[in-house]
Formats: structure tokens, sequence, C-alpha cells
């Protein structure tokens, strides 16, 4: 049986906290970010693994590098939001939220399961601002947001 293997959020602090040039630690972020959502999709036993790795790239940046999320706080209302268009792409997500220390390693072991993530974004979801829905939706429920 093929092992799962997750990579503990010490292990990505260390690499967020380490003198590496910026755009090659965000490059490792990424690498580490798609081996928890592909070990998510393959503990759930299903998934999107193709819309994930298409956007996890550009999660990592916005949210290590362009996002004041981190800074201000999930509850503060002049927050920067992330909206995603399409909701496939949500392993991509939550391993990035993980990474960024907002939901925890125990929801994100327990993809589409009980009492874990939802297999669609879900604003009952920390860091989710908005229900997945139709695709290329992203743009109107971020306009209307605003």
């Amino acid at each position: 049986m093929l092992e799962i293997s997750f990579i503990p959020y010490k292990e990505l602090m260390r690499i967020r906290k380490s003198p590496i040039p910026k755009f090659k630690k965000l490059e490792i972020l990424s690498y580490m970010c798609r081996l928890n959502a592909l070990s998510a999709v393959k503990k759930a036993g299903s998934g999107h693994l193709g819309s994930s790795f298409s956007s996890i790239d550009l999660k990592t940046y916005l949210y290590f590098e362009e996002l004041n999320i981190l800074k201000m706080g999930l509850e503060n209302p002049d927050r920067d939001i992330y909206f995603s268009s399409k909701g496939h792409d949500c392993p991509a997500h939550y391993s990035v939220l993980f990474a960024v220390g907002i939901i925890e390693m125990e929801k994100l072991l327990k993809l589409r399961k009980w009492e874990g993530l939802e297999g669609h974004p879900d604003v009952n979801i920390a860091g989710i601002e908005a229900n997945s829905g139709s695709l290329g939706m992203g743009i109107s429920k971020a306009k209307g947001m605003a």
C-alpha cells in the first residue's frame, strides 16, 4: 500500500524563516503545498489535482507575498480577500491555507470526510470567503462583495 506523506507545519515554517532568496523560497513552498494537496486528495480517494496544481503557484505567491491576511487576520474588515473562480482547486487552496497557519492539519487530513474539509469551498471553512458555484464566478462574487 502506498504511504501518504504530509509536510508538517513546522517544516513549512522552517522554510518560511530561512534566508533563502524570495522566489526560490516561494518555489519550495509551492512544491510543499503541492505535495500536501496531492496527499490530501490521495487520502480522500477523490479530488481535482489538475485544477489544484494549475493554481497552486499563484495561490502560494498571493498568500505569502501580496495578501494582507496574515498581518490583519481573518476578522479584520480591511483584509484582502481571495476569490477562486474554480472551486475544483480547493485542495490547493486548503494546502496553502494550512501552510500559512489558517487551517489545521487535522482538517487537511480529512479532506472530503466527516468533520474535515469540504470537497468544494464553503464559507464555514476558515479563510474561505465564498462558496463555490459556477466556474468563472469569482470576479462577479468579488464585485458583489466590494
